[in-house]
């Protein structure tokens, strides 16, 4: 499949930024036109453009080149140097009041500056699809309400009387020469990276700067005016739709609802807790000479034509707008932002995101091999509410401890990275174990056998660290035992912890039991899915040992490399889990710590575990299974210490990415609708590493009503209920949390008969129907 490539102007801007993140995240090949300054305004496109190479792992090519619509030199040498298939024409002086100011300047960007494009693919011979971009500011003083393609235009200000001339001169080359062009005729559309003077950003900074006492008043001009607005994010979608139709046309782009500046007012600041009418004034200097008092479009025809429709709406709008901006005053992770009648907010004392070692976390050995880089991720784990919201990202790099010449070296495969543990389970971490029938059933099973091995009676304690929402816990049911959870995330999720429980909201440590039990030692201690998460494991293990009663019982679960290589399960690799352990590693560790292994075994929970059992070396405990030995057997017949088996590993994920994308888009091309199906920490790396974004999957269904109206990582796919997800009525599921298959198989039982399908992304793409 050939790489489209495509040449955006304007692509520093609110809607080049978001069409940018569009067309890589469908595999263009995206270049850039940039006006030479001496100052840089890049900041909305920074996370996209590399100094060299794009990392491992970052779909499409990605280049910025230095032209100038008002220079059509430089316009015909990119035309020539790039020959893209597709032209975005966004570049314009776009400020409304401004352009009274600077009349002849805003014609020739958006009106000459046009032509010049369209000039240059003529004369260069080249044949791309062209988009131009259009604006409600058109219309002005509207002819009809609502307004739609053939409604007159009648603009009342320089930009909207340029962006006529460029409207109709792009209809004019389009019927003279055969050219693919097409209008979109877009209406208002905001976010929070729209530029700080326009109203929509005066709003919500201003609303946020109050709030935080750093304004006293916000100064408008006419709160009267009425707009049709929407998501700038939703928008760039249209713009690339009406280039994949047979034949060029133009479209109305809109929500088809009109909402005044005072509504927009309204609504920002009582997201706040604080009324309007307390702080905004009308200032007659932010009039314009002529106004445009409604402006509201109907978008039939794209609706009908290209398949599209907003998503977001103008109160979600508003609430993501203020949501960002509140977050980049508070934390001060803003360069500048203009604040008056207020000190501008201060730069924040911030925790560096992450640190990277440079020697082994169990033995210290400084001789590391990477041997897999998936690229830079947003933090996996963190469901926020505004897609626009500020997360960590950063990148995804498995290193191994090398054991060749170093006779003391474990051989550990470990994350190269270490994240801010704060960041990774706050308010935001999303995932809980009650939430899936066959974890609850899995753990249920594990507190009757643990029970049993461990011969607990009334007086016994039991730890489970990394408790959750207490889900493991609450299947013990002899009476009498003091039943302890250590968590940080506990805090979040206390009210689904039975009340018998001890609760401790924090990270383990040896001292912070005792601070609440003395000397109480632990019949039974548990740790499940998260040793692997540990940045000193040994000193982990000691306290554990520490707490252990000298014949109690430590049990602990997590993901196996063998079996991740085996079952190509790439997704087990995020943030949070800093070692991927063989039982070499374990045996290693445990031998040094004075603990003994006496059992260990294979499970599939989430894609394939190993559950090890372990008591302190005096115990008179004796090993119960043989599956030790055998492990470590098969263990050595893989060659773990070699890096030939994870070279074979990252050369099937990268054919699996490659698979997965032709799957979808040749989905989307035949109308299908595909939505995810759970959204899982584990499925954010698949979509992270894939570039998989709403284009492909509009939507996401949860059962988890805390994640419902938060979006995917990185992705900012819309998480939404499983019932409202149904009533889309999807041809599809791509089923995120795929080590789930049989559960999810029998749940949509009825899905599947009636002819849905499912897909199960690994351990080999596969659709399953009914």
């Amino acid at each position: 499949m050939t790489t489209k490539r495509a040449l955006i102007t304007g692509i520093t801007g609110q809607d080049g930024s978001y069409l940018a993140e569009f067309l890589i995240g469908r595999g263009y090949e995206v270049h850039g036109m940039v006006r030479r300054s001496s100052l840089f305004n890049r900041s909305r496109i920074d996370h996209l453009f590399y100094e060299s190479e794009p990392p491992v792992g970052v779909t499409g090519v990605h280049f910025l080149h230095y032209g100038d619509l008002t220079d059509a030199s430089s316009v015909n040498r990119l035309l020539r140097e790039i020959r893209p298939d597709e032209i975005y024409n966004l570049g314009a002086q776009s400020h409304v009041k401004v352009s009274f100011e600077i009349p002849e300047y805003t014609g020739e960007t958006v009106g000459m500056g046009t032509l010049r494009l369209l000039e240059g693919i003529r004369e260069t011979g080249s044949n791309p699809r062209f988009y131009q971009a259009g604006s409600s500011e058109m219309f002005g003083l509207v002819r009809e309400i609502p307004q739609k393609e053939s409604t007159p235009f009648y603009p009342r200000s320089p930009y909207g009387a340029a962006k006529v001339y460029a409207h109709w001169i792009a209809v004019n080359y389009r019927e003279a020469y055969d050219m693919y062009v097409c209008n979109g005729i877009l209406f208002n559309h905001e976010s929070p990276r729209r530029g700080e003077n326009f109203v929509t950003r005066k709003i919500t900074l201003g609303a946020a700067a109050i709030k935080l006492g750093l304004k006293r008043q916000l100064a408008l001009g006419n709160l009267e005016a009425k707009r049709d607005w929407g998501f700038a994010r939703d928008y760039v979608e249209a713009m690339w739709l009406m280039l994949q139709q047979p034949k060029p046309d133009d479209y109305v782009v809109a929500t088809g609802q009109t909402h005044s500046v005072r509504e927009f007012c309204e609504l920002a600041f009582s997201h706040v807790g604080l009324d309007y009418r307390d702080f905004v004034v009308v200032d007659p200097m932010y009039f314009r000479p002529t106004e445009v008092d409604v402006l509201i479009g109907d978008a039939t025809k794209a609706r009908e034509k290209l398949g599209w429709t907003a998503r977001t709406s103008f109160e979600d709008l508003v609430r993501l707008m203020m949501d960002a901006d509140f977050d980049l005053l508070k934390t001060g992770s803003v360069s500048r932002v203009t604040i008056s009648g207020g000190a501008p907010a201060g730069p924040a004392e911030r925790k560096k995101a992450y640190t990277e070692i440079d020697a082994c976390r169990i033995c210290g050995n400084s001789k590391l091999d990477s041997i897999l880089d998936l690229g830079a991720m947003t933090l996996s784990g963190v469901f926020p509410r505004n897609p626009e919201t500020p997360l960590t990202r950063g990148p995804l790099e498995l290193v191994k401890c090398a054991t060749h010449g170093a006779t003391e070296a474990c051989g550990l495969v470990q994350l190269r990275q270490t994240y801010d543990l704060d960041e990774l389970y706050g308010e935001n971490y999303g995932y809980r174990s009650s939430l899936n029938r066959s974890m609850i059933d899995h753990l249920a099973q594990k507190a009757r056998a643990l029970s049993e091995v461990a011969k607990l009676k009334a007086g016994d304690t039991v730890v489970d660290i990394g408790s959750n929402d207490g889900t493991l816990l609450a299947q013990y049911a002899a009476p009498g035992l003091t039943l302890v959870g250590i968590d940080p995330t506990a805090a979040k999720f206390r009210e689904y912890y039975r009340e018998d429980i001890n609760v401790i909201a924090d990270f383990f440590s040896a001292d912070r039991f005792r601070s609440r039990f003395g000397e109480a030692k632990a019949k039974l201690v548990t740790s499940i899915s998260m040793f692997y998460d540990l940045e000193r494991p040994m000193a982990f293990m000691e306290q554990v040992r520490d707490i252990l009663d000298d014949e109690g019982v430590w049990h602990f679960e997590q993901s196996y490399l063998p079996l991740m290589l085996r079952r190509n399960s790439y997704d087990t690799v995020c943030h949070e889990h800093l070692e991927y352990y063989a039982l070499r590693q374990i045996v290693w560790m445990a031998e040094r710590v004075g603990l003994r292994l006496i059992d260990a075994s294979l499970n599939e929970i989430n894609g394939g575990s190993i559950a090890i059992t372990a008591v302190k070396a005096g115990s008179s405990r004796k090993a119960v299974s043989p599956g030790l030995a055998t492990l470590l057997a098969e263990e050595d017949a893989l060659h773990l210490d070699a890096n030939g088996i994870y070279d074979a590993f990252r050369k099937r994920i990268e054919a699996h990415r490659a698979e997965l994308l032709e799957l979808l888009d040749r989905l989307l091309g035949e109308g299908r609708t595909v939505l995810g199906y759970g959204a899982s920490t584990k499925g954010n790396t698949i979509l992270q590493y894939c570039g998989i974004g709403p284009e492909r999957l509009p939507a996401v269904a949860e059962v988890n009503a805390d994640k419902f109206g938060c979006f995917t990582p990185g992705s900012g796919i819309p998480i939404i209920s499983e019932s409202r997800a149904r009533s889309m009525k999807p041809d599809f599921f791509l089923v995120l949390p795929w080590h789930f298959r049989e559960h999810v198989v029998r749940r949509e039982a009825a899905f599947l008969k009636a002819g849905g399908k499912i897909i199960f992304p690994l351990p080999k793409l596969e659709i399953v129907s009914g």
